[in-house]
């Protein structure tokens, strides 16, 4: 007779491998309270802009269109990744590990038409500069670090 393993039992159970590895309950909450303040201070930034950036550097230089009468989009976010698909996992070797949860922002972008074709409206270092910039207290108070070497992400 052949006896059967009950591998959900070992690998998927409340008390199984999954579990032992799952990024630890108040670990997680940190982490989602870290980015509900994060899209606060990136929302205001963004219905106060000139309170971090000139208006008219968020904008191309040769746009043909006149600045003073735009105003920003509000950004939206969606969280991405493995927080997104419950797969996280607990840091093994911390450090240098690190838990980190991927939080998308989407912008709507206006566009307009140039010598070199059709072109974004803002230029994407300055939305980078803007959210870098209402950050930064924050990051300050809480004691976190900004990688401001990094260019695909802040």
């Amino acid at each position: 007779m052949i006896e059967r393993l009950n591998l959900h039992e070992l690998l998927g159970s409340s008390k199984g491998y999954l579990r032992a590895i799952n990024v630890p309950d108040d670990d997680a909450a940190t982490l989602r309270q870290a980015r509900e303040e994060i899209r606060h201070a990136i929302r205001g930034a963004f219905a106060n802009p000139e309170t971090y950036i000139r208006k008219n550097d968020l904008f191309i230089n040769n746009a043909a269109i006149p600045t003073r009468d735009l105003e920003l989009k509000k950004p939206k976010f969606r969280l991405q990744g493995s927080f997104k698909y419950e797969t996280a996992n607990d840091c093994q070797i911390n450090p240098p590990q690190e838990i980190d949860q991927d939080d998308g922002m989407f912008l709507p972008v206006g566009f307009f038409r140039s010598k070199a074709g059709v072109t974004p409206l803002i230029a994407s270092d300055s939305y980078f500069s803007l959210v870098e910039r209402a950050i930064e207290p924050l990051a300050q108070k809480r004691g976190w670090t900004i990688n401001y070497e990094k260019d695909t992400c802040v």
